[in-house]
């Protein structure tokens, strides 16, 4: 009796183990099923995740801060120091009709224009610096270019001719000149069905701009618009028949009206110049003539003499210009002339 209940304790042990290892088995096997399903649902339901980067707006705000800061920094990006931006924003509104906007001031809107103008960079570079949309970066420029605009009457000076008694080597010899003119080529932009009509002498997409300024560099006048395949002499051309609502066409007899109201010496000095350009003698003939009015000069050296006989045919503007001096002036600007050239 005692060994049958042993043996009967003994199948029972392992019908409960053969039980529990098919439940294992079962639960494994449900397990590796239910993973597989769920890994398939996954990946095809599967989106990859997007980060979300926020600007920094008080950091790029800070930029400017940092350029408003600095003198230094800011004559090495905007190219101007404090005070004149300063005095630049003040003008542009006060007299030009620049504004703020609800999330730009007046500071930045300059800063953004003098930038691009200074260093000729994108918009999308400006975009990274300033933290703004290129939207943005456009209408802020747009608007400062047309403050400047209305500036025109405040920032171009009125020309002054050159005084008799002007003591300066380079401009004493140009008594009641105005200044001096000459043209530059300004990179631009153009549909490229325009670009055969831009394209300069040297390769480059960009319009012919004249140019005028007075001795110490103050523009008092600009011509823009012309392409720049366009000779110089021809901008020359259309600057000289401008016409403006409020003034004659200029033609020669109101230049010398003008040159005539400057000074009372400017008319002797203008006439001799006439004559020397309006004369029909040929340049032959003025070379011929050159000799004996460089013996006539009193104190003139014989090299000096060799010398300008020599280097003034090469130079025919400064030819005529020695031709329509006085006698008593010719030894002073012959001198001059050989130190210069």
């Amino acid at each position: 009796m005692a060994r049958l209940g042993i043996t009967r304790i003994a199948e029972r042990r392992k019908r409960i183990v053969a039980a529990l290892t098919v439940f294992l088995e079962m639960y494994t096997a449900v397990s590796a099923l239910v993973l597989l399903m769920a890994s398939t649902t996954s990946l095809n339901s599967y989106r990859p995740s997007i980060k979300h980067y926020s600007l920094d707006s008080y950091y790029k705000r800070e930029y400017v801060q940092r350029i408003l800061n600095n003198n230094e920094l800011c004559i090495s990006l905007l190219r101007m120091n404090l005070q004149t931006f300063s005095k630049l924003c003040e003008m542009l509104e006060s007299l030009g009709g620049l504004k703020p906007t609800r999330n730009m001031t007046i500071g930045e809107q300059v800063v953004i224009f003098l930038h691009i103008l200074a260093h000729h960079v994108k918009n999308r570079v400006i975009q990274y610096n300033y933290g703004r949309s290129g939207e943005s970066i456009s209408r802020a420029f747009h608007k400062v270019l047309n403050a400047i605009m209305h500036l025109q009457g405040h920032l171009f000076r009125t020309p002054e001719p050159i005084s008799a008694n002007c003591t300066d080597s380079r401009w004493k010899w140009f008594k009641n000149c105005l200044g001096a003119l000459d043209g530059t080529f300004i990179k631009v932009n153009v549909p490229s069905s325009d670009k055969p009509r831009y394209r300069t002498r040297k390769g480059d997409i960009a319009t012919n701009v004249l140019g005028v300024c007075t001795p110490d560099m103050q523009f008092v006048y600009v011509l823009s618009g012309w392409e720049g395949s366009v000779a110089d002499s021809r901008v020359l051309r259309d600057a000289i028949r401008k016409r403006s609502d409020t003034c004659e066409p200029i033609t020669a007899d109101s230049l010398l009206g003008a040159a005539m109201m400057l000074s009372e010496k400017l008319e002797s000095v203008g006439d001799k110049i006439s004559k020397s350009l309006g004369t029909e003698l040929t340049l032959q003939q003025k070379i011929e003539q050159l000799e004996g009015k460089l013996s006539e000069i009193e104190g003139l050296e014989y090299d000096d003499k060799f010398m300008a006989l020599i280097k003034l045919p090469e130079y025919p503007n400064q030819m005529l210009v020695f031709f329509s001096l006085a006698a008593d002036q010719r030894l002073e600007w012959v001198k001059m002339f050989l130190a210069t050239y």
